[in-house]
């Protein structure tokens, strides 16, 4: 069981950090629209890649914690490794 926790916290972790890179790269965007059309599309490319890592990690998480926190949408998460058409 600790060897669960440990992978489960490691994963968190790791969405965490994930979603905090997301918000710094659309931090001067008020719209998807304009972020995706933005002249420089790297923090564009570079956000797909953050949330196919959302999925990946997402999926690592054990069963015992997604049951714990139903409120989370884990199946949503795991599905942007799709995103980029992986």
């Amino acid at each position: 069981m600790e060897k669960n926790m440990r992978g489960d916290l490691v994963a968190i972790i790791e969405i965490l950090k994930s979603f905090e890179r997301l918000s710094e790269l659309t931090k001067d965007y008020n719209n998807s629209i304009k972020f995706y059309n933005a002249a420089n599309p790297m923090p564009f490319n570079s956000s797909l890649d953050l949330l196919v890592d959302v999925g990946l990690d997402s999926k690592r998480i054990s069963n015992f914690k997604k049951e714990e926190y139903t409120e989370i949408p884990w199946n949503m998460m795991k599905c942007f490794v799709n995103v980029n058409g992986n």
